[in-house]
């Protein structure tokens, strides 16, 4: 069980959906009871992005390297080293996939899905 599962299980990261109009969607990740509110949020399909960057920065994870052109990301989170990429549904977990909903590209930003914090 990854860390981040493990930590959502224990409530020790909460996240809030909040949406008072379809098109103003927030998103509000309580790590730690330290509460951040992303920037910006994308809806893509059913699913809601916040930029990789920011998530990254929420979950204490480091970036190892970023290649947006190419769309992949590889960070490091405690013991684990994880690698994304855009279009690619799954994230590798120290090198064996785990399914997960792929990263996004748009206006040159790689948004995650906050649906990747339950991997």
């Amino acid at each position: 069980m990854s860390k981040v599962l493990f930590w959502l299980l224990l409530g020790i990261i909460t996240i809030a959906l909040a949406q008072s109009q379809e098109t103003d969607i927030k998103v509000i990740v309580n790590y730690l009871g330290a509460p951040r509110l992303f920037s910006q949020v994308l809806s893509f399909s059913d699913l809601v992005y916040v930029p990789a960057r920011e998530l990254i920065e929420v979950l204490g994870a480091t970036v190892v390297d970023e290649d947006p052109a190419a769309g992949s990301i590889i960070l490091r989170s405690g013991g684990s080293v994880l690698f994304m990429q855009v279009d690619v549904p799954e994230i590798l977990v120290n090198g064996q996939p785990v399914p997960s909903p792929a990263l996004k590209r748009e206006r040159g930003v790689l948004w995650a899905p906050v649906a990747a914090l339950a991997q």
